[in-house]
């Protein structure tokens, strides 16, 4: 069975994007993608 987890964040004047740059450049998104189960 797979769970399907979708993140909507918000914000203004650029945040949501400056959010996700940094989910990146920290390396959380490749940590969070790496976890064992995680298909992609």
């Amino acid at each position: 069975m797979a769970i399907t987890v979708n993140l909507r964040y918000t914000g203004k004047k650029g945040a949501a994007q400056a959010f996700a740059r940094e989910m990146i450049s920290s390396g959380t998104v490749e940590k969070i993608r790496a976890e064992k189960g995680n298909l992609r």
